[in-house]
């Protein structure tokens, strides 16, 4: 279970274990044993005073009273050293009616309150900004078990600062490619090394007509196909920037009647000896076309790669 709160010590110094309880089950055994009398045991979220559980042979918890089925048992196992001071002082108030002021010591930000086991929510049910006492929102019952927990603070020496992160080291990000796994590029990307690949793909795209016009996107893909279902009137948008070289193949389909659509080509294109081709009529016939451009598509150049193709 994530830990609710301040984070009371960094991760090295306590050991935290999660179990799912089988049905009156009472004994729970840690992963890495722990040091009597430095151990959190929570059911279910609540903490557990200390006589609801025994640990004390540093290795086992044993509950006062059997669990339920499916009940989650968490234990918090804290190792014991000293950095300039003790890592966390406990107090105990047993309240009287109405109490709402408690007077303990700590490092604002860096304290639990709980109120019978249950931890409260600091700036919500309780105040904790003085460093000297604790303030419930409501008063508490006469009775009632108020327990702190106040965490030590100390510093380590060749730490990163905030400011580090991308500096000193670089910062988290998710998007970060790795060399071992397939990677998937949304974005544009410039290599400025030789590129040598063993096999790459191209994106394959059917483009369609709408009233008479068929656009080829040229940020899509490099190889194109269009079945005729209508005359129409090809545009290529989107070509790279000038002094980038682009080339795109594109199949061209007759629709299953023969019914001779016919294709307009842009004004840009440049064919050889200025002729454009003309495109087999026959049902189902396939030619390919290659168009390639170097100027943005101010030109384009056109030729036939095949025709009347099954």
């Amino acid at each position: 279970m994530a830990y609710i709160g301040n984070q009371p010590v960094p991760q090295a110094t306590q050991t935290r274990d999660s179990f799912t309880a089988t049905a009156s089950q009472t004994t729970f055994t840690t992963s890495g044993g722990y040091s009597i009398g430095y151990i959190d045991v929570f059911m279910n979220g609540v903490k557990l005073a200390n006589a609801d559980f025994a640990a004390s042979d540093g290795n086992t918890v044993v509950l006062a009273s059997g669990a339920a089925a499916g009940d989650i048992i968490d234990i918090i196992a804290y190792d014991t050293f000293v950095v300039a001071q003790n890592t966390y002082t406990r107090s105990t108030f047993t309240a009287t009616a109405a109490q709402t002021t408690f007077s303990v010591n700590y490092t604002v930000n860096f304290i639990d309150v709980f109120m019978n086991g249950v931890k409260l929510i600091v700036g919500t049910d309780v105040t904790a900004t003085s460093g000297s006492e604790i303030v419930l929102a409501s008063g508490a019952a006469a009775g009632d078990i108020i327990e702190t927990i106040a965490y030590g603070t100390f510093s380590v020496a060749g730490t990163l600062a905030p400011s580090d992160i991308g500096v000193t080291v670089q910062a988290y990000d998710a998007d970060t490619t790795k060399n071992d796994v397939a990677n998937t590029f949304t974005a544009d990307q410039t290599i400025s090394a030789e590129l040598i690949a063993d096999s790459y793909n191209e994106s394959y795209n059917a483009v369609t007509s709408t009233s008479n016009a068929t656009t080829v996107d040229c940020e899509t893909g490099n190889v194109f196909s269009h079945t005729l279902t209508e005359n129409t009137t090809f545009t290529f948008s989107n070509p790279p920037v000038s002094g980038t070289a682009y080339a795109f193949s594109l199949r061209v389909v007759q629709d299953a009647s023969a019914s001779g659509y016919t294709v307009t080509w842009p004004g840009a294109v440049d064919w050889p000896s200025a002729t454009a081709p003309t495109l087999t009529a026959t049902a189902d016939a396939v030619d390919w076309f290659v168009f390639s451009t170097v100027d943005g598509g101010t030109t384009w150049y056109g030729f036939t790669s095949g025709q009347a193709l099954a």
